[in-house]
């Protein structure tokens, strides 16, 4: 596909795809037409990350792998163990920046990738610490309305179910919002952040 694209459009300056394993193949065409053009991705895989620090590859959308994985297992970890979420954090949507310089890339290769994680994953636990839970990256709850102009029309007739009805008119939704972004107290990969272009604002949906 990527061979059909470059040789239908030789003068090419920027190739955006959906993930990083798409990216890496690209560079790669690139490579190997001797050509040049912008290569962004997403995932922060370590093989895309290494292209960003090595200038082969422009950025990548970089939510954390570890992250994900880590703060899905504390979820089920608390669920297993008393906690039961609100309707709002049924569908919780989390943040990630784009990693943009060979700066960043770097340094999300020492941090991230690195012998040791930068999260503390039992201060992830609402049951492990139920007064100092820290998620250490932002969450939002989806909001339900939003879901259709995000995704897809709204089919017709369609009505929310009633605890997601009664949870949106009871303010339920902003109530979580501003829950977890006062939870999230510390940022393990703000030193990364910190190097990319415009300094890494977490970016949220839509997803």
């Amino acid at each position: 596909m990527i061979a059909d694209i470059l040789t239908a459009h030789p003068d090419v300056d920027a190739i955006i795809v959906s993930n990083d394993d798409s990216a890496i193949a690209v560079v790669s065409a690139l490579e190997q037409r001797k050509m040049k053009a912008l290569v962004s991705g997403c995932d922060a895989i370590k093989e895309m990350v290494a292209l960003v620090a090595q200038g082969k590859a422009f950025n990548t959308y970089a939510y954390g792998p570890l992250w994900l994985g880590a703060y899905s297992t504390v979820v089920v970890f608390d669920y297993l163990n008393g906690w039961r979420p609100s309707v709002p954090e049924r569908m919780m949507i989390f943040g990630g920046y784009i990693l943009d310089t060979p700066e960043a890339a770097k340094k999300y290769q020492e941090v991230v990738d690195g012998p040791t994680s930068p999260y503390d994953f039992l201060k992830m636990s609402k049951v492990l610490h139920p007064d100092d839970w820290n998620p250490q990256n932002l969450l939002i709850p989806l909001p339900p309305e939003e879901h259709w102009t995000w995704r897809a029309p709204k089919p017709a007739n369609y009505q929310l179910p009633k605890g997601y009805a009664e949870a949106r008119d009871k303010g339920e939704f902003e109530r979580v919002a501003k829950l977890y972004a006062t939870r999230f107290s510390t940022d393990p990969v703000q030193s990364v952040r910190d190097l990319t272009s415009n300094k890494g604002p977490i970016v949220i949906g839509p997803y």
